[in-house]
């Protein structure tokens, strides 16, 4: 990997971040459902939520990935 793409990696985690902020906002200081996830540890939608917003931000910047 040269400077550019560690560039694109650093810039596209930041833009994950902030949609991953934007994604779980909303369930601040509120009734959240928990989950289990298959390995039995817990899961609110917020934390889904931002999960999906991570995945869909480097999926949309690294499609092959």
């Amino acid at each position: 990997m040269n400077n550019f793409d560690l560039q694109v990696a650093l810039d596209t985690a930041k833009e994950a971040v902030k949609a991953a902020s934007a994604a779980s906002l909303s369930y601040f200081r509120k009734r959240n459902t928990i989950t289990l996830k298959a390995d039995h540890s817990l899961a609110t939608l917020a934390d889904r939520d931002a999960e999906d917003a991570i995945l869909a931000t480097i999926r949309r910047r690294f499609p092959e990935h």
